[in-house]
């Protein structure tokens, strides 16, 4: 059996630092752990991370735009295309996984690929079926959004398109949120999503008010499926890795210490790192793990 994430969302959600994040956290609590790049425009990977099977390494978006006469988002789409008709050098790379490795997916930014598009969903159901793969979707959504009704409606009709369009367990999460300063007013509650209140705040205003019937079909629509609430997450803060890394493996049947790391659970180790309790095991310093104190280096706005 084989477990990983799946991360989506649109360009700028901070996907490409959540795999980073990530990776360097489970390397920390001996978790064997690598990330695969599905991004055939991510050509600047080696400030970030280094993968561990790269989709460029067999077509990129820039020769498909120049062969096709294409421009991104059909040559996104081409790609991903091609790589479901020619998915055996991935299923080969990941089968030499000696041992086994939690696998994360780093995806394009593009929403059609995961919301209306088959080719990805092609290519995850080859995946769980020959490699008995279980994923969770991590679905990343800039903090900014949960701040504007519209924004976070558009986020949420988006999660709940991909929802159904994989069938895979799913996790929301607004990512930056150290970046987002959020008080009793905002559309956040506790993680939880209230299209009500949403389509409330949009039908009082000039722009949105005359569509109150639209409005209400979409909050009703929201609310009958139930399905979209979004989780916090700070990607320079353990302990907010750790907990997301939990919710995740709860949802895919993952047991700490399957992959021969530790057996307590994420959060409890990121407590006891933060309280110097815990000392994470002497490596070599890897990219991921520069990225990441570049980034903490970072100051939170006031």
């Amino acid at each position: 059996m084989n477990y990983g994430h799946l991360v989506v969302g649109p360009p700028g959600a901070g996907k490409t630092v959540y795999c980073t994040a990530a990776v360097s956290f489970m390397r920390k609590i001996k978790r064997p752990a690598v990330i695969i790049n599905l991004d055939s425009a991510n050509e600047h990977l080696e400030v970030s991370y280094k993968p561990y099977w790269d989709i460029r390494s067999i077509i990129t978006m820039e020769k498909v735009m120049e062969d096709e006469g294409l421009g991104p988002n059909g040559a996104m789409v081409f790609c991903m295309e091609h790589l479901e008709k020619n998915l055996g050098a991935l299923l080969a790379a990941i089968r030499e996984l000696k041992g086994g490795a939690f696998l994360i997916f780093d995806l394009p930014g593009q929403t059609e690929l995961y919301t209306v598009h088959n080719s990805l969903v092609a290519i995850l159901h080859r995946l769980e079926k020959e490699l008995k793969l279980q994923l969770c979707v991590v679905h990343l959504v800039d903090g900014s959004q949960c701040l504007d009704p519209a924004k976070l409606v558009s986020a949420s009709l988006t999660s709940l398109c991909g929802m159904v369009n994989f069938e895979l367990p799913w996790l929301n999460v607004y990512s930056k949120a150290d970046l987002c300063s959020f008080d009793e007013d905002d559309l956040r509650d506790d993680d939880r999503f209230d299209p009500e209140r949403c389509i409330d705040m949009l039908n009082r205003t000039e722009s949105y008010g005359p569509f109150r019937d639209f409005n209400e079909g979409v909050r009703d629509l929201l609310a009958e499926f139930s399905l979209v609430a979004f989780t916090p997450l700070c990607s320079r803060d353990d302990k907010s890795i750790a907990s997301l890394i939990q919710t995740a493996d709860g949802r895919i049947g993952y047991i700490p210490g399957l992959l021969g790391e530790t057996d307590r659970d994420p959060l409890s180790i990121a407590q006891d790192m933060a309280s110097g309790l815990y000392e994470p095991p002497e490596e070599e310093v890897s990219v991921e793990d520069q990225v990441l104190e570049q980034l903490k280096g970072i100051v939170r706005p006031m």
